[in-house]
């Protein structure tokens, strides 16, 4: 009986370990989307952290596509209006690149939308707020955000914020009224 109380309880403990420290399930009204195939996301505590727990979302080496973790909701209180999206971000190792994403429809169209691809998070780095700012159209009807992680790597937010900012707050979407580059 000893024997098997010495070999079950290190087992047991290995069990605890591992279900502490892998990703739990998102909370109401977050879901994943993207087509990252070895992605894992959720939530998890997060030590060091502005907050007890953080979303997490972490893909394999190799790994192709990306993931996200998102909200959908009616923008009822925002549209016609700059919006602004912060969160509190931490990465490791992100060979790809990452970013917050704010993006508003209007009756399933995409009419607004800023993904930070092109001042992307990537490598590693400690917890720092990141932001994306939409001027968003009147008829704006849904109001999309999150973040999200392409490639291999981990990355961690917290403390999500959707604000009404002032128009001397600069759009993040880089929006240009000429073109530009047009010879290599």
């Amino acid at each position: 009986m000893k024997l098997k109380g010495l070999i079950a309880a290190p087992l047991v403990a290995l069990l605890v370990t591992a279900l502490a420290a892998a990703p739990q399930a998102l909370p109401a009204g977050w879901m994943r989307y993207g087509d990252g195939d070895a992605c894992t996301v959720g939530t998890e505590a997060a030590p060091g952290a502005p907050t007890p727990r953080a979303f997490v979302i972490e893909c394999a080496k190799g790994s192709k596509g990306f993931a996200t973790i998102a909200q959908s909701i009616t923008a009822k209180d925002y549209a016609g209006k700059r919006v602004r999206l912060t969160a509190k971000v931490q990465g490791g190792e992100l060979a790809g690149w990452g970013g917050l994403w704010l993006r508003g429809d209007a009756k399933g169209k995409h009419m607004a939308f800023d993904n930070m691809q092109q001042r992307p998070l990537t490598g590693s780095f400690a917890w720092r707020e990141a932001a994306v700012v939409l001027q968003l159209p009147a008829e704006v009807d849904t109001l999309n955000f999150g973040f999200l992680m392409a490639g291999a790597g981990r990355m961690r937010a917290t403390e999500f914020r959707l604000d009404v900012v002032p128009d001397s707050v600069p759009d993040t979407s880089e929006k240009r009224s000429q073109p530009q580059n047009l010879s290599p």
